[in-house]
Parts: structure tokens; sequence; C-alpha cells
């Protein structure tokens, strides 16, 4: 089993009251290429709470070169940063 967790550029949206919207991420690899994918769809959203902070962690899944890929995206408030969680087996 192999875990991948890596920091993402991240495009969300926010409104008033409610976590932001994951839409599309951009992720670096190894040979220095991007590639940008679309957030198809939220399954659920988790709210986080470790010493006080808020984080929240969303359960997504997408489309990606014809196959349904499913994956984390974790959003940490206090740092203000995006990564991407995903185990392979």
């Amino acid at each position: 089993m192999r875990v991948l967790e890596k920091d993402v550029d991240m495009l969300s949206v926010s409104y008033i009251g409610k976590p932001p919207q994951p839409r599309k991420f951009k992720l670096r690899f190894r040979d220095g290429s991007f590639r940008t994918v679309n957030v198809d769809q939220i399954k659920r959203v988790d709210s986080v709470t470790p010493n006080g902070h808020p984080n929240f962690v969303y359960y997504c899944y997408s489309e990606v070169d014809d196959r349904i890929v499913d994956y984390e995206l974790r959003y940490f408030v206090k740092e203000m940063r995006w990564e991407l969680y995903r185990v392979y087996e």
C-alpha cells in the first residue's frame, strides 16, 4: 500500500459561514509537468478540530483518463493550505 500526500494549488469557492468548496486543483509530477484535475463530486465533508484549530476533509471523486478516482482533499484553515491525500493498493 502506498500513500500519496501532496500540497496542491487549489481553486475553490467560499461562501459566508460555510467551508470552502474545492473546484479544481493542479498537481505537479516528478518530471516537472503539471496537470489540472476538476473536482467532479464531493461525497462528504468532515470537520476536524485538532488542538482547537478547525480543518476540513473532503471525500471526492473525479474522472481522470476515463477512470473514476477516489481521493481526499484536506484544508488546513490556520495555514490556508490544501493537501491531496490518496491511498493506493
